[in-house]
């Protein structure tokens, strides 16, 4: 299935795993989706996703670093195109082990978005975090999808 994921994104949008993506990426396949991003002051919130008189936003918190705003922006982004549109805002809190399957994968379209697998494949789970400038669990998360993936081939 996360292969099957990856691939779809890798046929959306150009350099999906291939490069890291951009802030600017973000915007592009935004603006292509039709999906309007706002940025917000957030307390305790990430992003979230939200569809409104069936107007898809893209809503990020003003305080993240540009690695997060990459990782939640591409997160929110999966939301928004492969969840239907629904009545309720979902908040996204950085929670790594939310088991729903959706958030899984939601986690893995935005790790994979600013880390793709040619540039982990080789790395530690400690260069990782250094190279990217994220958190140890943001890090051992990616370094475990890739070698899900790998396992999975």
């Amino acid at each position: 299935m996360l292969k099957k994921l990856i691939d779809f994104y890798n046929r959306r949008i150009s350099g999906f795993n291939e490069r890291s993506l951009t802030f600017d990426d973000l915007v592009r396949e935004c603006n292509r989706s039709g999906i309007t991003i706002l940025t917000l002051k957030l307390r305790r919130a990430r992003g979230g996703a939200l569809w409104a008189n069936e107007d898809p936003y893209l809503i990020l918190s003003s305080s993240l670093s540009e690695p997060d705003l990459i990782i939640t922006g591409f997160h929110e982004l999966y939301h928004l195109q492969c969840n239907p549109p629904g009545a309720e805002i979902l908040f996204s809190d950085g929670n790594l082990s939310d088991l729903r399957s959706a958030e899984q994968q939601a986690n893995a379209v935005g790790l994979v978005a600013l880390m793709p697998d040619f540039e982990v494949v080789r790395m530690s789970v400690d260069r990782i975090k250094n190279y990217y400038g994220i958190g140890r669990e943001l890090a051992q998360r990616r370094h475990d999808i890739l070698w899900r993936k790998v396992n999975s081939l």
